[in-house]
């Protein structure tokens, strides 16, 4: 594989993994990382440390974190580097 198959500077504008070319699902949002960040600095300032919660929705997803595979009718989530270790190991055996 190479660059010329998966061209980042191509006009394709959605997210892609370009050694992998898996492209992200619409909860990826990794891209917005800095005005997220700025969201929650903003929603923290001038709170008690005691007293503030943070929460899932306003955080950063990125492709790692959203990949999954339907099976049957349940949503799986898979961490591409565990699933790579575990078949290096097999094909030791």
């Amino acid at each position: 594989m190479s660059l010329k198959d998966r061209s980042p500077f191509d006009e394709n504008t959605t997210l892609q993994n370009i050694m992998t070319g898996v492209h992200a699902d619409g909860n990826v949002n990794v891209d917005n990382a800095k005005h997220i960040g700025g969201n929650i600095v903003d929603s923290i300032t001038d709170q008690l440390v005691t007293k503030y919660i943070f929460k899932h929705k306003p955080h950063a997803f990125t492709l790692a974190s959203k990949s999954s595979i339907q099976i049957g009718d349940e949503q799986v989530q898979v961490d591409p580097q565990l699933l790579f270790q575990r078949l290096i190991v097999e094909t030791q055996h």
